[in-house]
């Protein structure tokens, strides 16, 4: 993804204030730097979590910014999908996109994420009305050969 990402290590903040940090916000909602605290969502108080204590373990840590335009290649991988399988299904209208100077096309994160969000939406209806047309009382046809 474009933007410059931050890389931390242990150099950075040591093993045992990473471990006494993550711990912290394990068990409160706000955090507090110098004069000021601010409230944190839950997300965002995990986020933290998780790498404070990937810097407790001793491993480094990459935070990269999430930029609002994403190529083909960013938007293909963060839907595990190939690009040229991402290109099919932008040009089928599956996803909006935009393809300025008629070049590369650029998918916005917002798009994508929609993408997301509706095929899980999808996915759990489809196993919601499966899980209605089950008849428990239908024996299975699988026979046991132990």
């Amino acid at each position: 993804m474009a933007g410059r990402a931050v890389h931390l290590d242990t150099n950075d903040v040591s093993s045992q204030d990473a471990e006494r940090i993550a711990a912290q916000l394990g068990a409160t909602d706000t955090l507090t730097v110098g004069e000021v605290t601010v409230a944190l969502s839950p997300r965002a108080r995990a986020a933290l979590g998780q790498v404070f204590g990937h810097l407790a373990a001793g491993s480094s840590v990459d935070v990269v910014p999430v930029t609002e335009w994403l190529t083909t290649s960013e938007a293909a991988a963060m839907l595990h999908v190939s690009r040229p399988t991402l290109v099919q299904m932008l040009e089928s209208g599956l996803m909006p996109f935009d393809q300025p100077a008629g070049v590369h096309r650029k998918v916005s994160r917002a798009a994508v994420d929609a993408f997301i969000r509706e095929r899980r939406e999808q996915r759990r209806a489809a196993l919601d009305e499966l899980a209605k047309a089950e008849n428990p009382a239908l024996v299975d046809e699988f026979l046991d050969t132990r």
